[in-house]
């Protein structure tokens, strides 16, 4: 069963497009949530102090 075709299942990916194999492409910054780097931020920092 091809996905050609198929939104509903559509991903960005790097390279060709193969039902047995997928390589997902990480999202751009720009689609990121405004807070993310912030957030991200405060888990590192609750990570070293933890430690």
């Amino acid at each position: 069963m091809s996905k050609k075709g198929n939104t509903e299942n559509f991903r960005k990916s790097r390279g060709r497009s193969r039902d047995d194999a997928m390589f997902p492409v990480p999202i751009s910054k720009d689609e990121l949530p405004a807070d993310y780097f912030g957030v991200l931020a405060g888990i590192k920092e609750r990570i070293q102090s933890e430690r």
